[in-house]
């Protein structure tokens, strides 16, 4: 029971079995550890001998996935009204807050009447707000522009701008202003990412970062420095 208390670390693990023919087989331990339950065909397994059983490892992001739609279950969300609303469409309902758009960085958007419309009404918008529409409407540029709008009126807040396909991704951001560019992170696979946003990926900025911890000197009032030295390096290596 130890032992499984601890590969699962808080959190649902799988186990597996497998059969002298390389073959594998789900398990699953009673609450107290003292029974092994395996689905399949137990007469595959030679009852005279040990059972090899194993921890499904899963990637971390897969992990995080898991335990975001077991919070989004529960309701553990930080807005509580976004759960009855992504199952039901229906349930959504506007709630309009104070923010105004008086002006915009993009004078095109502000002469083209649904791009406009459709950064006011996002900037008003406290909860959920979606816009939809075909290739070629302008949807990167408006996107731009609530971006915008947003840090100039809460330039602490963090913005997650994600889509299934890496260019969307790199054409909003290529369109913002470079001196933003020292707060935003592009993460995805490096050979992925536009050459123009290099610059700012993950693996560029983690690795000047592992640099200028590693140039700085420790003295003895700096232990924690050193030892911070110390985790960075070993994780560098992996």
């Amino acid at each position: 029971r130890k032992y499984i208390e601890e590969v699962s670390n808080g959190f649902h693990s799988e186990f597996f079995a497998e059969y002298e023919d390389g073959n594998y087989a789900l398990v699953e331990f009673s609450e107290v550890g003292d029974f092994l339950y395996i689905y399949g065909n137990p007469k595959e397994f030679d009852e005279s001998k040990l059972v090899k059983v194993f921890v499904k490892e899963f990637p971390y992001p897969e992990i995080q996935q898991k335990r975001a739609l077991a919070d989004f279950r529960s309701g553990r969300i930080t807005n509580a009204k976004l759960q009855p609303y992504i199952l039901d469409s229906s349930n959504i309902e506007s709630n309009k807050g104070k923010d105004i758009v008086s002006s915009f960085y993009n004078e095109n958007l502000a002469k083209n009447k649904p791009q406009r419309e459709s950064v006011e009404n996002a900037i008003a918008e406290q909860d959920i707000f979606m816009i939809q529409g075909p290739p070629g409407t302008g949807k990167t540029t408006v996107i731009r522009e609530i971006i915008k709008q947003h840090i100039e009126r809460y330039r602490n807040d963090r913005i997650l701008i994600v889509s299934q396909a890496n260019v969307a991704i790199d054409n909003v951001l290529k369109g913002m202003p470079k001196e933003l560019y020292k707060g935003m992170i592009r993460c995805g696979k490096e050979e992925k990412i536009d050459e123009e946003l290099k610059e700012i990926s993950f693996e560029n900025k983690y690795n000047k970062y592992i640099e200028k911890i590693n140039s700085k000197s420790g003295t003895a009032i700096n232990i924690g420095l050193t030892k911070w030295k110390e985790l960075i390096n070993k994780g560098n290596s992996k």
